[in-house]
Parts: C-alpha cells; sequence; structure tokens
C-alpha cells in the first residue's frame, strides 16, 4: 500500500442493486465511538466499470469488483473522496469530479461532471431536459 492510500476501513459485500449496479457500504472511524456511513455505487457499461464515491475494498471484495469488469472511472460526486487515488493508482481508472472539487492528495480530476442538457435527437420530445453531463477536460 503507498502512503498516500488512505487505510482500508471496514465495508459490507458488493450487493446487487439493478442489472449492472451494484451497492458496497462502507464506514469510516470519525471517533473512537463514532463511525460515518459511507456508500459507494459501481455501475457497468459494456465492460467497464465506473466507481460512484469510492470505498476501498478487502482484496477478496475487490476479486469479486474485478470480476465484474474492467476498473475504468472514478467518480467523486460526494464530499468523501479518500479512496479515489487507490483506485486511479491501481487501476489506471480516470478521476470524474464536479467542476471545483477538492480530490485526494496525489489524485487529480481527469475529467468533469456538470449539469447540462442531454444531446439528442432535436426532432424528438425532451423527456428529460436535465441531466448530468460529462466532459473531458481540455
Amino acid at each position: 500500500m503507498s502512503a498516500a492510500h488512505a487505510p482500508l476501513e471496514p465495508h459490507g459485500p458488493i450487493e446487487p442493486l439493478f442489472d449492472d449496479v451494484w451497492r458496497v457500504n462502507g464506514s469510516l472511524e470519525m471517533k473512537p465511538t463514532m463511525r460515518l456511513g459511507r456508500n459507494m455505487i459501481v455501475v457497468r457499461n459494456g465492460g467497464e466499470l465506473t466507481i460512484i464515491n469510492s470505498v476501498r475494498l478487502d482484496s477478496g471484495t475487490e476479486a469479486q469488483l474485478k470480476a465484474l469488469g474492467t476498473i475504468a472511472h472514478v467518480v467523486k460526486i460526494g464530499l468523501h473522496g479518500m479512496d479515489d487515488a487507490y483506485y486511479v493508482d491501481t487501476f489506471g481508472a480516470k478521476m470524474w469530479t464536479l467542476p471545483g472539487a477538492r480530490v485526494a492528495e496525489g489524485c487529480h480530476g481527469d475529467r468533469r461532471v456538470e449539469r447540462g442538457r442531454r444531446q439528442r435527437d432535436p426532432r424528438q420530445p425532451d423527456p428529460r431536459p436535465h441531466c448530468l453531463r460529462l466532459c473531458a477536460y481540455e
């Protein structure tokens, strides 16, 4: 483990939510008698996995995650991001952040997540006019 990576914290199993979407519940010790809950979402598109609000996994659970696909993207859309650098360094994942978001030391945002309009066929009505748009930094 690199000194730049946060230590492993307790977490649960990878739980399926929907087709190609999973959740991992984790926690972080804030004080000796207080733990803060964290949730990681994993989305598979083709063979690529996108990790949203990362939680570092133990070796057995990490092997299960790798069996689901290639860890290609890490998206930080909350305050926690202590495990983002682990996935970026270990798997070469692209890091996605909100504009102006702080990232873990040794980690940088390769991409940004913005609120914007969905690209669509202008001849068709748009039932969902707003969505999150993923943009590569120039």
